[in-house]
């Protein structure tokens, strides 16, 4: 009777700690793709100050017939974005086209983190040559060179490492354990320029298991 009542306990506690682990991230997707064929979808929430998001756009394709087009007009500084914030931390892989036009503004994809630092991949409006990347452990220009057309941009964020790539170049590798809370598709600066992006991807990483814990009261 007392293993059977034992058991019973083990099996509750588990399914307890199954459904929670379940509950808390049914809210987050566990992939997207976006080719911005249509309306900008839900998934993401726009940010406009001098200029615009235009969804769909047909100006620059990657494949489809329309991409997602951020555009910074007028006099002044230019923020304008789209971002998506996860409710529950994340790890996973993080992937975006984009059409590098050697505009003179800034433009990137960002992970961004609960303590305030970026993950990112992007350009420097004062620098044509190379991309650069930033991490929590530093940042810095990469070697692989800027040029007309369009450009695969990668972030893959693990509990064990981070890796960022261009074009499938890695330009930068490091520690992972550094979950994130939301990704944006930037562009901004004093400067203008339109920047097209396609074929947005987010697929999360597989978490380990929830540990399951029990007091020696609980199993009595």
């Amino acid at each position: 009777m007392g293993k059977n009542l034992f058991a019973l306990r083990i099996a509750s506690i588990l399914v307890v700690s199954f459904l929670f682990c379940q509950i808390s991230r049914a809210s987050d997707p566990v992939s997207y793709f976006d080719g911005f064929e249509t309306t900008l979808n839900p998934f993401w929430t726009p940010y406009e100050q001098n200029g615009t998001v235009v969804c769909p756009s047909p100006s620059q394709v990657y494949s489809g017939t329309a991409a997602l087009l951020i555009q910074g007009t007028g006099d002044g500084q230019k923020y304008v974005w789209v971002n998506h914030d996860f409710e529950n931390p994340q790890y996973g892989n993080v992937t975006v086209w984009v059409y590098d036009s050697m505009e003179y503004i800034y433009f990137y994809l960002l992970l961004h983190s609960q303590d305030n630092t970026d993950t990112s991949i992007g350009t420097q409006d004062w620098d044509g040559s190379d991309y650069y990347y930033g991490t929590k452990s530093g940042s810095g220009k990469s070697t692989v060179p800027r040029s007309v057309g369009w450009h695969k941009w990668e972030i893959n964020s693990t509990v064990n490492a981070i890796v960022l790539t261009v074009d499938g170049q890695t330009i930068y590798s490091g520690p992972g354990g550094q979950a994130f809370n939301g990704i944006k598709i930037s562009v901004s600066g004093p400067g203008g320029g339109s920047i097209s992006f396609d074929d947005f991807s987010f697929v999360a990483a597989q978490l380990p298991p929830a540990v399951v814990t029990a007091s020696a009261s609980n199993l009595v």
